[in-house]
């Protein structure tokens, strides 16, 4: 194999394909259906830096009371032995991949979906005919700026803080 150009996968796979763009709804995910899922670099499939858990059971939440996994939605998933659930921004698109995940695409971010647990959620293992995937879900640390969404966070905590430090 040749050797990948900077910003191409590394490992010896390629990056799925779109088999379905632009879905309204992933199919059969709804409330209570388990999913592994982490945020990506679309450019490599690689995960990103984690700061929430995104492995467990589809919840309904605030953004979405149905508890949809659909365009419009925030999608909430609760981990095994939370009290809380953590949520995606609104998804603007969903496309189904030749590798049986979906990728959830957000404002500021794309989220790799893989419906059932799995071990590990990397594209290293994963294969066209839909076997089962796996890595661990790893995504940016958004609250402390590790993403422009957090950095803009960061700055306006810092900047609440000024305005509650001069009102004392």
């Amino acid at each position: 194999m040749t050797q990948a150009a900077e910003g191409e996968p590394s490992q010896e796979f390629s990056l799925p394909t779109v088999v379905e763009g632009d879905l309204e709804e992933i199919p059969g995910v709804g409330v209570g259906t388990d999913v592994t899922m982490g945020k990506i670099d679309p450019a490599t499939g690689e995960s990103l830096a984690v700061s929430f858990d995104f492995n467990g059971k589809v919840a309904s939440g605030q953004l979405n009371i149905q508890g949809r996994a659909g365009k419009g939605c925030a999608l909430y998933v609760r981990p095994p032995d939370a009290d809380r659930s953590n949520h995606t921004s609104s998804i603007l698109r969903i496309d189904r991949m030749s590798d049986g995940s979906y990728w959830l695409h957000t404002r500021n971010s794309i989220y790799r979906l893989v419906i059932g647990t799995a071990k590990k959620l990397d594209l290293s293992d994963a294969k066209e005919d839909g076997a089962e995937r796996a890595a661990p879900v790893i995504e940016a640390d958004r609250e402390q700026g590790g993403t422009p969404a957090g950095g803009q966070r960061v700055k306006n905590r810092s900047w609440l803080s000024w305005i509650l430090r001069r009102r004392s």
